[in-house]
């Protein structure tokens, strides 16, 4: 009785070992890096008609001290484009994916330091 218990407990030590074993790996995150060039694509398509020419109180492209490059690095803050101080009737960017968001504003980040390398 005691040796058939002994095989009973090393068999489901050992069922409840391939069951451990037996559980698939949790995918990896994958990091890349920002794709600037997929950034200005999207920026060209959404954004540029206000951000070009700095229309409707829109931070113009060309004028590197109207844009707060901290703002710029808040998470989701394309997400939230319309409530930012000073945004009038600016659209929001919701359908964008969370790398599309970083691949736009590590462009414009680009864009503001290419024309005034403080910022």
């Amino acid at each position: 009785m005691v040796e058939t218990l002994g095989k009973i407990a090393a068999l489901s030590w050992a069922s409840l070992f391939l069951v451990a074993c037996s559980t698939p790996a949790p995918e990896p995150v994958v990091v890349r890096q920002p794709d600037p060039v997929h950034g200005k694509s999207i920026f060209k398509a959404q954004c540029a008609s206000c951000h070009e020419q700095g229309r409707k109180n829109a931070p113009s492209i060309k004028d590197a001290e109207e844009w707060d490059l901290q703002t710029l690095k808040a998470p989701g803050v394309l997400a939230r484009h319309g409530t930012l101080k000073g945004s009038l009737g600016a659209p929001r960017f919701s359908a964008l994916s969370k790398s599309d968001e970083v691949d736009v504003l590590t462009y414009i980040e680009g864009q503001v330091n290419e024309v005034d390398p403080r910022y």
